[in-house]
């Protein structure tokens, strides 16, 4: 099934260069928003794909999405499903760069928006 693809794909976007939502330094707190961080990461991670472009074009619906799985992890719903979920909406056969898309819009949410949940996503599809 493609959700090993999606996995991979998830631990590239969760350790990709652009900083977390939040960093500290000895002296100061920096917040950055999260909604660019998601962007950036999402961006990032999918380059080579046919998303790329689209993800910066039109951010909204995948910000949407990644909120989305994020409130699916909250209420208990392991990686892999939410994975899975996405890609059933993709119909009997997603392709590869559908897996690419699922992994990358979970693992930049994750970074970005509900990093709570990262262990939960490294335990289920690392």
């Amino acid at each position: 099934m493609r959700s090993g693809l999606a996995a991979l794909v998830i631990v590239a976007a969760c350790s990709t260069a652009t900083p977390a939502a939040t960093t500290s330094t000895s002296s100061t707190t920096t917040t950055l928003d999260p909604a660019a961080v998601f962007v950036a990461n999402l961006s990032e991670t999918l380059s080579g794909t046919s998303y790329s472009e689209v993800v910066l074009e039109d951010p909204e619906p995948f910000l949407t999405t990644g909120l989305l799985m994020c409130e699916l992890l909250a209420e208990g719903t392991s990686p892999r499903d939410v994975i899975m979920q996405f890609l059933n909406s993709f119909g009997p056969d997603p392709g590869d760069e559908d897996s690419a898309l699922a992994g990358a819009l979970l693992g930049s949410a994750v970074n970005a928006f509900c990093p709570e949940h990262r262990d939960a996503l490294e335990d289920d599809l690392g």
